[in-house]
């Protein structure tokens, strides 16, 4: 029987340690994952009323250039209350029909509140994503912050 090893026996000495022996790239090589010491702030759109539709989002300024995943913060502030607000992420180029996002019921939604999550999304070779938005019928700010990426 194979033991499960993991950081917490000792086996390893970090997460990041146990993801280099167990992830590999196509060359054989392991991964990192590099925290920012100071999430980079990728999207600021403060006192959005329209929807967004998919807008690429150039992340090269906040990770590496051999980086093809990246963990980031979503974050809604809320301006206008009792409205539905959502802020969607996904590869560049991609069709998905399922990706990260961050939804705000128009129940859980006063003025003034902050909604945040944070998810791990894949780039394309040259650190793009795309989202988009809605927030029609009410005013929001929208946040992306890069908070780290793998390479």
């Amino acid at each position: 029987m194979v033991k499960h090893q993991t950081v917490s026996d000792g086996t390893f000495a970090s997460a990041t340690e146990y993801m280099k022996a167990h992830v590999c790239s196509t060359t054989g090589a392991g991964i990192e994952l590099i925290m920012k010491d100071e999430p980079g702030g990728a999207l600021a759109l403060l006192n959005q009323a329209a929807d967004v539709a998919w807008t690429d989002l150039d992340l090269t300024a906040y990770t590496s250039a051999t980086s093809r995943i990246v963990k980031l913060e979503l974050k809604i502030n809320v301006d206008t209350a009792a409205v539905d607000y959502a802020l969607f992420v996904r590869k560049n180029g991609g069709s998905d029909t399922f990706y990260p996002a961050l939804y705000v019921n128009s129940n859980e939604a006063h003025a003034f509140d902050i909604f945040s999550r944070e998810v791990t999304l894949a780039m394309d070779t040259g650190q793009v994503i795309e989202y988009k938005l809605t927030a029609v019928g009410g005013q929001a700010d929208f946040y992306i912050a890069v908070m780290g990426y793998y390479e």
